[in-house]
């Protein structure tokens, strides 16, 4: 597996959906809980901008991606929401999400960034939430 920057717009969102097709609020949008329409166009918005860094879990061969996760320097340091980095189930023993993560934490330090916070905000009555 290999972590590089995602260079095409439409691969990314489209690992993103694969990403989050099992999570309750991507399904079931609900008041208080991310709306994964909004979450898409910030995506889309922000795709190559300065400040931002979209990076892409890939498989040796055939070069599939597996998981994806957006990293935005904001201030000093940036804020990862629960469900990033986003790998399909399938994809999870992979350790992709965790690939993803450290090589985030190494731009945003690069970049530097002196703090990345993760934000956790689930529903009471999520499956996620046991």
């Amino acid at each position: 597996m290999m972590i590089e920057e995602a260079k095409s717009k439409e691969v990314y969102i489209k690992a993103w959906i694969e990403g989050m097709r099992h999570l309750h609020w991507f399904n079931e949008p609900r008041l208080f809980d991310y709306n994964p329409d909004k979450i898409m166009e910030a995506l889309q918005r922000n795709f190559g901008k300065p400040g931002s860094v979209f990076l892409k879990a890939v498989t040796g061969r055939s070069k599939k991606t597996i998981g994806i996760l957006r990293i935005r320097l904001k201030g000093e340091g940036d804020v990862l929401r629960r469900w990033e980095a986003a790998v399909s189930l399938r994809n999870r023993e992979s350790r992709a999400g965790e690939a993803l993560i450290e090589k985030g934490l190494e731009w945003l330090r690069h970049e530097g960034a002196e703090k990345a916070v993760c934000m956790l905000k689930y529903p009471y009555s999520s499956s996620e939430t046991g």
